[in-house]
């Protein structure tokens, strides 16, 4: 406890405490050095997803370790879960991804696309072909999605940033590279 602070409890329920508060400052303003309203607030449990790969999500919630490593910078990362806290986004909030494709039925986004564009095919398919690189058969751009708005608390798969927000997926990117008429006609498509 600090020396001199005082904890006063109001007893009636007639007078608003803020005002209650003014009036101590405002009446003893030689021994008052401040009055305020000590809040009561409900503290809510912190959202943490049940998405099975969601402690490798390191950008998400960054605890300095990640898969055994301790190499990591705990706090280096988005605050996911203190904003999932105010918000987990919407559905009537669309996020464009302009990429290599997106597989329309993968199960953390199949709930939520809207708008689907393959501008190098000219469709309405935005599933990549099969590939042999790196990032496997459906690329890049199922991971961008992914981590914009992948289904949260799913117990499958990861969980996106915005995890209630829709995603219309616009392939764009292709073997054969991407022309600047090709980029700015999806843009104009997509919004």
């Amino acid at each position: 406890m600090l020396d001199n602070a005082y904890l006063l409890r109001r007893t009636d329920g007639t007078r608003h405490i803020i005002n209650i508060a003014n009036e101590i400052y405002e009446q003893n303003t030689n021994d008052v050095v401040f009055s305020e309203v000590d809040f009561i607030k409900e503290m809510k449990p912190t959202s943490i997803p049940n998405d099975v790969f969601y402690n490798r999500q390191w950008h998400l919630n960054n605890t300095g370790s990640w898969m055994g490593y301790n190499n990591g910078t705990a706090g280096a990362d988005v605050d996911a879960q203190n904003a999932w806290n105010i918000s987990r986004g919407s559905r009537s909030t669309i996020i464009a991804i302009f990429d290599d494709g997106m597989e329309l039925n993968h199960p953390d986004l199949n709930m939520k696309v809207v708008n689907p564009h393959d501008l190098i095919d000219g469709d309405n398919n935005p599933t990549p072909p099969c590939s042999s690189t790196s990032d496997g058969p459906y690329g890049h751009g199922i991971s961008c999605a992914g981590v914009a708005a992948a289904e949260g608390n799913n117990s499958e798969g990861v969980a996106g940033l915005c995890q209630l927000c829709s995603v219309a997926p616009n392939r764009l990117l292709g073997s054969g590279g991407t022309s600047d008429y090709t980029v700015g006609n999806g843009f104009r498509t997509a919004c």
